[in-house]
Order: C-alpha cells, then sequence, then structure tokens
C-alpha cells in the first residue's frame, strides 16, 4: 500500500480560505464554502496544478478540487510540521496560514488586558476614596 500524500493549506488568509471546485474543469462549480488556512488535506488525485483532496483535519468542505500553489505538501510523516508558529513559516518561506489559532490568541490577550484594566481601575478608584477618608467594602 503505498503512503497517502498531505498537504498544508496556507493561502487564502485575506480571503478566509482557499476556493474549492466540484471538478478539474475549467469552469466546474465552485463551493460556497472555503478550504481553512492551516487545514490538512489528503491527495487523492493530482492533474496539473490542480489536487483532489480529502479534509482530514481543519475547516471547509470534506471533499474536492484545489489548486497546489495555495498548499505545501507534508513531506515527512515523522517531522510533520506544526499547523501554526513561526517554525513552520520558516521552513516554507511563506505564512502558516493558521489565522484561526492566531486571532483566538489576540482575542484571549484583549480578554486578559481588559480584565487588568478593570481591576487598575478599581484599585486607582479605592485609592481615591481611600484619600478622601470613605471607607471602602469588598462586596
Amino acid at each position: 500500500m503505498a503512503a497517502r500524500a498531505e498537504w498544508i493549506v496556507t493561502g487564502g488568509e485575506e480571503k478566509g480560505g482557499i476556493v474549492v471546485s466540484l471538478g478539474k474543469a475549467p469552469g466546474s462549480a465552485q463551493l460556497p464554502e472555503r478550504l481553512a488556512p492551516g487545514s490538512l488535506i489528503e491527495q487523492k488525485d493530482l492533474a496539473g496544478t490542480l489536487l483532489r483532496y480529502v479534509l482530514i483535519a481543519g475547516t471547509g468542505p470534506r471533499r474536492g478540487w484545489v489548486n497546489t500553489e495555495a498548499c505545501v505538501p507534508v513531506t515527512n510523516k515523522l517531522q510533520r510540521p506544526r499547523l501554526s508558529g513561526t517554525d513552520f513559516r520558516q521552513q516554507h518561506g511563506r505564512r502558516s496560514g493558521v489565522w484561526h489559532e492566531q486571532k483566538e490568541e489576540r482575542e484571549e490577550k484583549a480578554k486578559q488586558e481588559a480584565k487588568e484594566k478593570e481591576v487598575r481601575e478599581k484599585e486607582d478608584l479605592a485609592k481615591q476614596l481611600q484619600e478622601q477618608n470613605v471607607q471602602v467594602f469588598d462586596m
């Protein structure tokens, strides 16, 4: 049994993913959902720069045809690159495409910063009230 070829989607960050077609023929219908950057796909067929795939991990249509220019082959399963981080970007000379993980990290950081700001504001208010000899109770 031959080893299955795997690819990681690296393109389409600006548009929320890459276009997936139903067939390899020019003018084939395109699916409304895009294949998300960072998705891991298994190659089923290759015709020039068009790749028929089955989704292994990630977000998007379970199967279809995509352009290989927006993907990077996973060459060694034992050294499969992480789906995010600078190591993958440096190895392939382009961004990893895991925009949703980065977005979640930014949102989490923003939440943490908002909490810290709220705590600082409460502490400042309590300090001001204490300076005015107003007793402050924690409830």
